[in-house]
């Protein structure tokens, strides 16, 4: 129950925000977005040899708040949450596991051009991305199980572009590719935080068709890559990826 209530009351706030739009003419699509992603990271110290951590693959879900309004404005928002956890072993010593427990959020607002000739749209917008994953530690030979290690946190703002070709009249393609200026963050239990700034780049693609007026739904790919060198000269490198779905709703 404490797991789903996020979700709701996201759920919730979106479709308050949609039926206010929708009241102003304007398009607004809610959809519910999946996301089944692998999440790798890699850790290159200044001095030995690297680290390469498979956090294994997991599913998230949830909403997707998509606006088109003044003709060639848009703004959306997607709030995405694992179902289980990401798990990866070999951390400080032989046997152990970290599992993580993830949500992302994403926000984006831009301007849309239109190529009426080829029914091509190109748009130029702003974002911001914040990811959260609490994590837990388990040990048994030392007697630990399930510990508060604390909170893995992602976050800052970022600029892309978006293209948007018509196949058909029922069938479009989108991709977009955005750079983001972020802050790497891992909160300890104990109250001491280890920051440092990332950059990277999230790419997505996608086929999107309609059914009906109201109703569509797409697949795609999504891929986003992080790096950025902590204070004792690591270097260190998360990437996730893998296939998405959607089905959503037009007002």
């Amino acid at each position: 129950m404490k797991k789903t209530m996020p979700f709701c009351i996201v759920l919730i706030a979106m479709l308050a925000v949609a039926t206010a739009v929708h009241a102003s003419d304007n398009e607004v699509s809610l959809e519910l977005k999946l996301w089944s992603n692998a999440w790798k990271e890699t850790v290159r110290p200044a001095k030995g040899p690297s680290q390469d951590l498979d956090n294994g693959r997991e599913l998230m879900a949830g909403p997707s708040l998509n606006v088109r309004f003044l003709k060639d404005w848009f703004a959306g928002m997607t709030y995405l949450s694992s179902f289980g956890d990401y798990e990866s072993s070999g951390w400080f010593a032989s046997g152990d596991s970290m599992k993580f427990k993830r949500t992302d959020v994403d926000l984006w607002a831009g301007y849309l051009l239109r190529d009426p000739y080829n029914d091509v749209k190109v748009g130029f917008f702003v974002a911001y991305k914040q990811i959260k994953a609490p994590a837990t530690y388990t040990n048994r030979a030392a007697g630990l199980n399930d510990v508060d290690a604390g909170t893995w946190k992602l976050r800052g703002p970022g600029l892309g572009v978006l293209v948007e070709k018509n196949l058909d009249e029922t069938t479009l393609l989108h991709g977009s590719l955005a750079y983001l200026f972020l802050e790497e963050e891992f909160a300890f239990a104990s109250g001491a935080a280890s920051r440092f700034d990332a950059g990277g780049w999230n790419f997505e693609a996608s086929v999107k068709h309609a059914f009906t007026t109201e109703i569509s739904a797409n697949v795609g790919v999504q891929f986003q890559r992080v790096q950025g060198e902590r204070t004792n000269g690591d270097r260190v490198t998360d990437s996730f990826s893998g296939l998405t779905a959607g089905i959503g709703y037009t007002f």
